[in-house]
């Protein structure tokens, strides 16, 4: 891990390195060693900017609890990215991260954009799903006052 950790410090981001750098990229992200990842996909994402390294790199921000960073990383997937499957793989990473941070409203309004251009998919009905879980629940009705016992309706015979 240690030489891959220097591959992907040093290397150059060449395309004819570039498959090599990112395959050190998954593996050290995948073994946990998140901030060589993070570099590596930084790196990665200078030279291009594909959908798929800056997915990762938001993801690797997220696992290192820097969701600020990470929420940003995703909306700039979602909203610059040519790719349709990364984009709308970073949206819903971006709304679960608002509601981690509290914005509860943004991540609705995310949901909702996701739930119309997702309509009938799995993806749409997840949308569906998270936007019920979301949504304040009504009012408890408040229970109608009891009756007054002389008023009451006689027991029903047995």
């Amino acid at each position: 891990v240690t030489h891959l950790e220097a591959f992907a410090a040093g290397a150059q981001t060449t395309p004819e390195v570039r498959e090599d750098l990112l395959t050190a990229a998954y593996f050290l992200e995948e073994r946990g060693r998140l901030e060589a990842a993070l570099g590596a996909f930084s790196r990665l994402k200078a030279a291009s900017r594909d959908a798929e390294t800056g997915f990762h790199y938001a993801y690797a921000l997220a696992l290192l609890a820097r969701p600020r960073e990470a929420l940003q990383a995703y909306l700039d997937v979602a909203y610059t990215s040519s790719s349709a499957e990364w984009a709308l793989t970073s949206r819903y990473r971006a709304a679960e991260l608002m509601v981690r941070l509290g914005r509860r409203e943004d991540a609705v309004a995310l949901y909702r954009e996701l739930a119309s251009r997702s309509e009938g998919t799995v993806q749409g009905d997840y949308a569906l799903r998270r936007l019920a879980e979301l949504s304040p629940s009504p009012e408890p009705e408040t229970a109608a006052p009891l009756e007054d016992p002389a008023h009451a309706p006689a027991p029903a015979p047995r």
